[in-house]
């Protein structure tokens, strides 16, 4: 009941269960280094020590620093979740998200349902060329920078994106009062335009 989503934990606090983290996965993870190199698993886990502002909130320090992490491991086992007081404070909750569902393939994207209701020109099946300047290829390889898979099957993050775009968008991009689209109209002309 008193969760607060914007309570900011101290910097040396979130660096201990980093090193912690660390440390459990270094001695414990059965595949750490089967698909990321030791060399290059001590440089990320460096880096994302340093990447520790000084003071984040649970969403920050979970998307930010354990996301790219975790992905970088390369084991669908082996990911981050929210706290269960985040799961529970979301719950039922509307939050506002980018307001598109898309179908996801390596390079395109193509709209599957728009919560915007009155929107007349991003129909369902209208491909997407880009998102604020990034390209759809560029957006969707950002994104799987944040999640997991095994070793270089990628199939699953297609289907995830699929189902769940605009949760994705919104904790690894952040949210905006509104997006700039390319898209291809019906005739395959390039176009863009603005929503909220």
């Amino acid at each position: 009941k008193n969760y607060n989503p914007n309570k900011k934990y101290p910097r040396e606090a979130l660096q201990q269960d980093y090193t912690l983290l660390r440390h459990i996965l270094e001695k414990e993870h059965p595949s750490l280094y089967w698909y990321t190199p030791k060399d290059s698993m001590d440089h990320l886990f460096d880096a994302g020590y340093r990447a520790i502002g000084d003071s984040m909130t649970e969403l920050q320090f979970g998307w930010k620093i354990l996301a790219p992490l975790t992905a970088a491991i390369r084991c669908g086992h082996t990911s981050f979740s929210m706290s269960k007081s985040w799961n529970n404070f979301v719950r039922n909750k509307a939050i506002p998200s980018f307001p598109l569902y898309l179908k996801i393939w390596s390079d395109t994207m193509v709209v599957i349902y728009d919560l915007n209701k009155t929107d007349s020109i991003l129909k369902k099946g209208t491909i997407i060329t880009s998102i604020n300047g990034i390209s759809s290829a560029d957006i969707i390889d950002i994104m799987f920078d944040y999640m997991v898979q095994d070793g270089y099957a990628e199939n699953v993050n297609y289907l995830r994106l699929s189902e769940s775009f605009p949760y994705f968008h919104r904790n690894i991009f952040g949210l905006y009062k509104s997006y700039r689209l390319g898209y291809l109209d019906p005739h395959g002309v390039a176009k863009s335009t603005v929503i909220p």
